[in-house]
């Protein structure tokens, strides 16, 4: 499997913030964002935190579109991992 998967992503997100979840992990932005930027783009990076929220698998996150189609987020400080994302 490729370390651009998406499956090889998700675990990786999730596995952070289950991290976080049990307190193992203090969440920190800068520290987030030099992992995911790592492993892929930003955009393909958004569309992947966009699939595991409408899955279900984590919570807190939005993409907003402004004026002039560029997408941005909430900032991943919010994001939270879900039950259904601990099964996984």
């Amino acid at each position: 499997m490729a370390k651009y998967d998406y499956f090889v992503i998700l675990y990786k997100v999730l596995i952070y913030f289950y991290g976080c979840l049990k307190r193992k992990i203090v969440f920190s932005n800068e520290e987030f964002e030099m992992m995911i930027k790592s492993l892929v783009c930003d955009e393909y990076f958004e569309d992947i935190l966009k699939m595991m929220s409408d899955e279900g698998y984590i919570t807190g996150y939005t993409q907003l579109k402004v004026w002039g189609g560029e997408i941005t987020n909430n900032g991943y400080d919010n994001i939270k991992i879900t039950q259904k994302g601990l099964q996984k």
